[in-house]
């Protein structure tokens, strides 16, 4: 293909020959960088994974120490927050001014 287009355009044979290298060469390095960012991908997604499970072990731990009524209202919270986060949060934020007021009076 290089042969073909420095025919057409009358380039001396060596300049041909630089162009092929450069082309191979330039190959080469993007290869190399391609290679590279899958490996950082890789590690990055083991990473990830495996914090996820350290998550999933924590909460799973959590919930054991919790007594089961505790333990399910704690799960039903977090799916009416997954389903209607306005409302859970203006719940949430409630719930925190009042315990804030509690604790002032009391110190």
């Amino acid at each position: 293909m290089v042969e073909a287009l420095a025919n057409k355009m009358d380039l001396p044979v060596d300049l041909s020959v630089r162009v092929k290298d450069k082309v191979q060469q330039t190959k080469g390095t993007v290869q190399a960088k391609v290679d590279e960012v899958r490996h950082h991908l890789h590690k990055g997604t083991e990473m990830l994974q495996g914090k996820a499970g350290e998550a999933k072990s924590l909460t799973h731990r959590a919930q054991t120490k919790v007594l089961a009524p505790v333990a399910g209202r704690i799960e039903g919270l977090g799916e009416m927050m997954r389903h209607r986060p306005v409302p859970a949060a203006a719940v949430v934020l409630g719930v925190l001014m009042v315990l804030g007021r509690l604790l002032r009076r009391k110190t």
